[in-house]
C-alpha cells in the first residue's frame, strides 16, 4: 500500500498542469479573471481531496478485512497509526508530482522523474541498503551507509523513521515483527548470535523521528513553493 499509493498520486497529479499546458487549456485558464495561484491552489487541493478518500478507502477496508485474521482490539490502532502516516506519505508525494507537474510541459517528463524517485525509494535503496549497512571499505570501522552519511538522502529512511514516531506515540512501542521490516529500511541493524540463534535489533539513531518529519515536510514544502514561483514565471503560450 504505502508502495502504490505513492505510484497513484504521481500518475493523478503530474499530469495536473503539465498536460494543460501541453494540450493549451492552461492558456483558456488563465485568461479567466482568476490568478495563476488560484489555479495551482484549487488543482493542488483537489488532488489534496483525491488522495485523501483514497487513503480512507483503502484503510477502511483493510480494517474491514483485518478482524478476520487479528483481534479486533489492535485495528482502531492500526488504522489511526496508518492514517497518519499515510498523510504524511501523500502530502510529500502529491508535492513532489505537482512540483515537477509545473516545471515541465510534457506530460510524459513530469511523471516519469517522480515515478524514478519512487522506485530508487522503494526498490533499489530497499534491496541494497541492507548490503550497504554491512559493507566496510578498506580499513574502514564503519559501513558504507554511515560513511557515506547515505541516511541524510535516503527518503525511505525518513520516512519509515516518522512511521516509528507515530507508532511511538499512538502504541508505545515498536514489535518485532515490525523490527524485521523496519530493517529493510535501515532504521535497525540486525545482529544474530550464532551460540543462541538469537536476533537482536539495535535502533539506528541517525534522525529522530521528528528530525525526519520536519526534513520531509521541508522538502514538500520548498517544492511546492519552487512549482508556485516557476508556474508564476512560465510564458503559457500554444
Amino acid at each position: 500500500y504505502c508502495i502504490m499509493f505513492p505510484i497513484i498520486l504521481t500518475v493523478v497529479g503530474a499530469p495536473l498542469i503539465a498536460e494543460e499546458l501541453k494540450s493549451g487549456t492552461m492558456l483558456t485558464l488563465i485568461s479567466k479573471p482568476i490568478s495563476r495561484g488560484g489555479i495551482l491552489i484549487t488543482k493542488y487541493l483537489a488532488l489534496t481531496c483525491f488522495g485523501f478518500l483514497i487513503n480512507i478507502a483503502s484503510l477502511s477496508l483493510i480494517t474491514l478485512i483485518a478482524p478476520l485474521k487479528y483481534p479486533f482490539e489492535g485495528v482502531a490502532e492500526f488504522f489511526v497509526i496508518n492514517l497518519l502516516f499515510s498523510l504524511i506519505v501523500q502530502f510529500f508525494f502529491q508535492s513532489v508530482a505537482f512540483s515537477f507537474s509545473c516545471l515541465f510541459k510534457k506530460t510524459r517528463n513530469a511523471i516519469l522523474i517522480p515515478l524514478l524517485i519512487i522506485i530508487i525509494t522503494f526498490f533499489v535503496l530497499m534491496t541494497f541498503r541492507p548490503l550497504f549497512m554491512y559493507m566496510y571499505l578498506d580499513d574502514s570501522e564503519v559501513p558504507i551507509y554511515v560513511q557515506f552519511q547515505l541516511f541524510h538522502i535516503d527518503l525511505g529512511y525518513h520516512l519509515f523513521n516518522a512511521y516509528i514516531g507515530v507508532m511511538d506515540i499512538i502504541s508505545g512501542g515498536i514489535s518485532e515483527n515490525m523490527m524485521y521490516f523496519l530493517y529493510m529500511f535501515g532504521l535497525y541493524t540486525q545482529e544474530f548470535d550464532p551460540d543462541t540463534w538469537e536476533t537482536a535489533f539495535t535502533r539506528n539513531d541517525f534522525y529522530s523521528p521528528l528530525g525526519s518529519l520536519i526534513l520531509l515536510l521541508s522538502i514538500a514544502i520548498g517544492l511546492i513553493i519552487l512549482g508556485y514561483f516557476l508556474f508564476k514565471k512560465r510564458d503559457i503560450s500554444r
